[in-house]
């Protein structure tokens, strides 16, 4: 994996970060992708795997810690391999590159524009930070491409803060990653191809995002970015 450029993520407010998984870890995760959307287990294009129904049904331990958190994400149909990609030594060199050695797991989703999808599938200007009150915690979504993305299958399209607030059409390869900050504007535009567009995309705070309204507890997760053991 190349060096992280910090600099340039401070400057621009993404940074994209080539070949950040490899065809095998891809291949893993268009299978548990395809998987959630037989299950139709989705908001709008949103498929997330550890969801906030499932979160209420599960002890509140799983918000928090990795060993009932780990129980979760292996439930079928999700995979032992996505936790692995998840919690994987160059995601933690990543997320501590920007958010210290202390940072979260905040949540995880996939993007699934479907094909010819027309208004379904955008979604407008807008910062991940928007749906959440408290924007004083530094988080980051790391959004890696399952498909090759294009202006044609609605690739990102983020206001460069480099370039005055330029708007940059971000095409890349499958495999490749755009890290962006939770204050960053950004929009996708509709998929106008025969073709789904796929993107898998955690998220990562740096320290607990806590609820107001929920007996303090995490607002989704709050899982330490630590290896998980090897034990089941």
């Amino acid at each position: 994996m190349e060096p992280i450029d910090t600099e340039t993520f401070e400057r621009q407010g993404f940074l994209v970060i080539s070949n950040f998984c490899s065809p095998l870890e891809i291949d893993q995760l268009q299978l548990e992708c395809g998987f959630l959307l037989e299950l139709g287990q989705r908001r709008s294009c949103i498929y997330e795997p550890v969801g906030a129904a499932l979160l209420e049904q599960s002890p509140q331990e799983a918000r928090w810690a990795m060993d009932e958190y780990k129980q979760l994400r292996t439930r079928y149909p999700l995979g032992r391999q996505t936790l692995e990609i998840l919690f994987s030594e160059k995601m933690r060199r990543v997320v501590e590159a920007f958010l210290g050695s202390d940072a979260r797991l905040f949540n995880e989703q996939f993007i699934v524009k479907p094909h010819n999808s027309g208004m379904e599938g955008c979604f407008g200007w807008h910062r991940d930070s928007d749906s959440l009150n408290d924007t004083n915690i530094p988080y980051i979504s790391i959004w890696i491409a399952l498909d090759d993305v294009t202006l044609d299958n609605g690739c990102l399209v983020v206001e460069d803060t480099a370039q005055g607030g330029a708007h940059r059409a971000l095409e890349i390869p499958k495999g490749s990653a755009v890290v962006m900050s939770h204050l960053l504007m950004h929009t996708s535009g509709e998929n106008k191809t025969r073709f789904q567009r796929r993107a898998w995309m955690p998220q990562f705070s740096k320290r607990p995002i806590l609820s107001s309204v929920n007996n303090n507890l995490p607002v989704s997760l709050a899982i330490p970015m630590c290896m998980p053991s090897s034990s089941s």
